[in-house]
């Protein structure tokens, strides 16, 4: 469960990233 909840932090910290980069 602390693996998902980790592998979603990370996911959403690289569309933010994404979001950034194309703005």
């Amino acid at each position: 469960m602390k693996s998902s909840i980790n592998y979603l932090l990370i996911g959403l910290a690289r569309c933010d990233t994404v979001l950034i980069i194309t703005s």
